[in-house]
């Protein structure tokens, strides 16, 4: 499989980290430049060529079978653990998901030499499974290297010794490994400045109140018709915005993780096909999601986590036939707290906490175009 030269690049600093005697690198990785393919590479020279044994994890069913296909392209045959299960336990590459892993399944067997891999390690879900493995070389994978703790960016020190950047969203934009994106933000609904984040029912509450959602189907339909995800605080809020659009003749489904995962991946085929335009979700669809085909972004969630933010906007951001850039609608306001997902000038570090500024906009219209 060819491989792109920054990815080369990436993953030989990889290497060197490790041959230095760093025991844990995070690979930041912006969506777009093929996390997936790096982490696959990785897993065959490790697996493969060095015979040692290695542990992928990620906390998604979607995010397992991506991880499984594109393994399978690089030749990596493996074991598959989850719904606390294990399909081929005694392959020596396993991709597990972390809830069946924390369930209490039989943990591989890893040496110093194996590899960890954990696919968005900003979550830190993994936490606990990766402390079982103190001497074995690990591996996270993020676009966001950071999390939040309330409203304080905090960073990942405590696990990761050492980041290496693959690239960065304008050197892909640049290279035309990631589409333009344009932020077209009406003004925040007054009650939302100053309210509790950390409190759902203050969310829904300015969120799902029908103006609010009125402007938001409103904003959808002068623009044009999209395949869309949108963000919202909550099911029932999701629930109440895809009633919204239905009333204007506009269908909208909802997903959530109450859906099993034949029905998910039945919505996400369908959205793909053109049957709906429009797919509203809580929490569901935000990290290492592949959606190519999706072209517009609707931010229905306020959120002090600039992460959240970032991986809401990278799913529309992969080019795709025919498609020429992507919009992201934010009515929650979140750029104006957290600027463009595209701004490079947004500090990444282990030790400090990223650097989080107004976006250089300007206000045209009634909205903020940035």
């Amino acid at each position: 499989m060819e491989m792109r030269p920054y990815q080369l690049t990436a993953i030989d600093n990889v290497y060197a980290a490790f041959v230095e005697g760093v025991r844990s690198v995070i690979l930041v990785s912006p969506t777009g430049s093929g996390k997936t393919a790096m982490s696959s590479k990785i897993a065959h020279d490790v697996a493969v060529k060095r015979k040692r044994r290695v542990l992928a994890m990620a906390h998604r069913a979607e995010l397992l079978d991506q991880m499984s296909a594109s393994y399978a392209v690089w030749g990596v045959g493996h074991g598959i653990i989850t719904e606390g299960r294990a399909t081929d336990p005694d392959r020596p590459v396993q991709i597990a998901s972390i809830q069946s892993l924390d369930a209490g399944v039989t943990l591989p067997t890893l040496t110093e030499n194996d590899l960890i891999i954990v696919d968005e390690c900003h979550r830190r879900d993994a936490a606990k499974i990766i402390r079982r493995y103190p001497q074995t070389r690990r591996l996270g994978l993020t676009a966001t290297p950071y999390q939040m703790a309330g409203t304080r960016v905090v960073p990942l020190s405590e696990d990761y010794a050492r980041l290496v950047i693959a690239s960065t969203p304008r050197e892909l934009e640049s290279g035309g490994f990631i589409v333009p994106m344009t932020i077209i933000a009406p003004p925040p609904p007054a009650a939302a400045e100053g309210y509790d984040y950390d409190k759902l029912s203050a969310r829904e509450r300015v969120m799902g109140n029908a103006q609010v959602m009125g402007d938001v189907v409103k904003t959808w339909q002068d623009n044009g018709v999209r395949a869309t995800i949108g963000y919202c605080c909550s099911v029932n809020h999701a629930k109440a915005q895809a009633e919204a659009f239905s009333k204007a003749g506009i269908d909208a489904r909802v997903i959530s993780g109450y859906d099993k995962p034949e029905k998910r991946r039945n919505l996400l085929g369908e959205i793909r096909l053109g049957v709906f335009d429009i797919l509203l979700n809580a929490d569901l669809l935000i990290e290492g999601l592949d959606v190519p085909f999706v072209s517009r972004i609707l931010c229905l969630r306020p959120t002090e986590s600039p992460a959240v933010f970032l991986q809401q906007c990278g799913r529309g951001a992969r080019p795709f036939k025919g498609k020429k850039d992507c919009q992201v609608f934010d009515h929650a306001g979140n750029v104006i707290s957290h600027g463009h997902p595209y701004d490079d000038t947004r500090m990444i570090s282990l030790v400090d906490q990223p650097g989080i500024g107004r976006p250089e906009a300007h206000f045209r219209g009634g909205m903020w175009r940035c």
